[in-house]
């Protein structure tokens, strides 16, 4: 068995690669939040479940949950319209809206009216919006643009306005489509000077996934208005809100579930500026949280896990996380098995190999999460040797051929890509390559230099800045 950190050395192997989704499904702006949120199961709720499937819960309309948002409807004295809908979290959802005072479109993300007052992420919001613009990496952090608040039959809703974004790297990094070696590294750069801005102002992001980092979109898209935007993307895929009981819907729910819209359809809007975007798990580095973070187990550091121990080192092994998806196209610690805290674990011993002695007799409780010795209920895990080495993991990554372009300002040459002969295809050298050896050898050294399992010998973002 080859040892996890080794130099790299590449061998003919089997073109199939891991991955954590292989269902086929649009490239879309926002992803859905891994939280827990206000639906439940659907049996219980008034509204029956949509039968779309990038849609909200239409069990969240009711006191305490969701806003209703209609396509056309106006905001603040007519000033926002909302055009398209852009995705959904555990607790919001977030719409295309045209600014008639400014002429650009712009992204206001209603939160359920239980979780709207004393809403984390405004406050980091207002904490990073007031940071100096004279710095760099200002960028590509997102920022709050104005705020407000609406009344509606469900309760009080915050409503934070930021500006429009494309897909997320989390879709546009799949088996299905993939950003190219320069614009991988292009995009894992601006990452790391994301992450090197919070910080100077104090602040760890605590979900530093790839559903977070979102492209950013070409100022050609300010030009069009709402007809030309239906004429070049498409009209909203809609579908009737129904009740359980086939009477009329009430004013607690929108007539329609939208479907999010797919920038990644006409990728010249993209850009490969990217931003980050949410931040209801951030803190302060000097008061870090006690309780585990909302974060998706496949992305929390092994510290996080068993001693709920965040802060810097936490985010770091996040954004290996996020770098290894980035050029991969999978999530290195997802598990087909489920997306529990020991499912990323025992995922982590298969590529890492053994846990440190403190943790390896760790109990767990049935729902996956570490649990204190007295729970008679916990057992202990039984880890799987290693199986699938780090070295292993890089050397599986595969190239395609060229495809759909994604320019940017500055005109690097990168590509947007599908394989041309279907995923795991054999058929064809250039849909199967590997990535090069120097590549290789470099993404192996700093991932394996990332991926430590006690913080203080992981590298710093200073050192994976000057990395190579």
């Amino acid at each position: 068995m080859t040892p996890p950190y080794t130099s790299l050395n590449p061998q003919p192997s089997s073109t199939s690669i891991l991955v954590q989704e292989s269902i086929e499904q649009p490239v879309m702006a926002y992803e859905y939040s891994k939280n827990k949120s206000l639906g439940g199961g659907w049996e219980n709720y008034t509204y029956l479940p949509s039968g779309l499937q990038h849609v909200e819960n239409p069990a969240m309309y009711k006191v305490g949950g969701l806003h209703a948002v209609n396509l056309g409807q106006s905001y603040q004295e007519g000033r926002y319209e909302i055009a398209h809908r852009l995705g959904n979290g555990g607790f919001s959802t977030t719409w295309l809206a045209r600014d008639s005072r400014n002429n650009t479109y712009v992204a206001l993300k209603f939160v359920t009216s239980a979780t709207s007052e004393g809403y984390g992420d405004l406050k980091t919001l207002r904490d990073i919006s007031s940071g100096s613009d004279t710095q760099a990496e200002y960028k590509y952090v997102s920022h709050l643009m104005d705020e407000f608040h609406v009344d509606g039959p469900n309760g009080r809703h915050l409503c934070l306005v930021t500006k429009a974004l494309g897909p997320s790297v989390a879709n546009i990094s799949t088996d299905l489509h993939r950003l190219g070696g320069k614009a991988s590294q292009e995009v894992a750069s601006q990452a790391v000077s994301a992450l090197d801005y919070l910080y100077s102002l104090g602040i760890c992001h605590g979900d530093f996934t790839s559903a977070n980092i979102l492209l950013q979109l070409h100022g050609t898209l300010d030009t069009l208005n709402v007809d030309e935007l239906y004429a070049l993307l498409g009209n909203p895929v809609k579908e009737d809100v129904r009740t359980r009981d086939g009477s009329a819907v009430g004013p607690s729910s929108p007539s329609h579930v939208v479907e999010s819209i797919d920038f990644a359809a006409v990728p010249t809007l993209l850009s490969l500026q990217l931003k980050v975007i949410d931040f209801d798990q951030a803190f302060q580095t000097s008061t870090p949280p006690s309780e585990m973070l909302g974060t998706p187990p496949r992305c929390l550091s092994p510290e996080a896990i068993f001693d709920r121990e965040v802060g810097v080192a936490s985010d770091v092994w996040a954004l290996g996380c996020l770098i290894f998806r980035i050029r991969s196209g999978y999530d290195l610690c997802g598990s087909f098995s489920g997306s529990r805290p020991y499912h990323a674990l025992m995922q982590i011993v298969k590529t890492l190999g053994e846990l440190p002695k403190k943790w390896r007799d760790r109990k767990f409780d049935r729902h996956g999460y570490p649990a204190e010795d007295s729970d008679d209920h916990a057992e202990v895990l039984e880890y799987e040797p290693l199986q699938a080495p780090l070295v292993d993991a890089v050397l599986e990554i595969e190239r395609g051929p060229t495809g759909s372009s994604v320019g940017d300002s500055d005109s690097l040459e990168v590509t947007l890509w599908t394989p041309s002969s279907g995923y795991g295809s054999v058929d064809g050298e250039e849909s199967t390559a590997y990535i090069s050896k120097e590549e290789a050898d470099c993404l192996f050294d700093l991932l394996s230099k990332i991926f430590r399992f006690r913080p203080e010998e992981r590298l710093g973002l200073q050192e994976i800045v000057d990395h190579p």
